[in-house]
């Protein structure tokens, strides 16, 4: 069975340039869950990201995947994937930056 939790979003401070580590950031995540037997908990799931990551900061949408991975993986036992999507502000940058990582 897979469980799909799409587009959880919330804020933090990521990126090496000067406004990103001022300013907060959007980022959506997605998280496929391949469940064998009793499918965790998904309001719990959502909630601790939600909780965990807001307001914090990373350098690279790769840094923060791999602590969500790792977060994951410790509290809930996750198998899966894990998308992340960051929307920056300025013109200048792509509209959309993202981030797959298998769990």
């Amino acid at each position: 069975m897979l469980i799909r939790l799409e587009n959880l979003e919330f804020s933090l401070y990521i990126g090496d340039l000067p406004w990103e580590k001022k300013n907060l950031q959007k980022v959506a995540v997605t998280l496929e869950i391949r469940v064998k037997g009793q499918p965790p908990d998904y309001w719990a799931v959502s909630k601790a990201i939600v909780q965990e990551f807001s307001k914090t900061k990373y350098l690279w949408l790769e840094d923060l995947a791999v602590a969500m991975a790792d977060f994951l993986k410790k509290n809930f036992k996750i198998k899966g994937d894990l998308k992340l999507s960051k929307f920056p502000k300025p013109r200048q940058s792509p509209k959309v930056f993202q981030v797959e990582l298998a769990l």
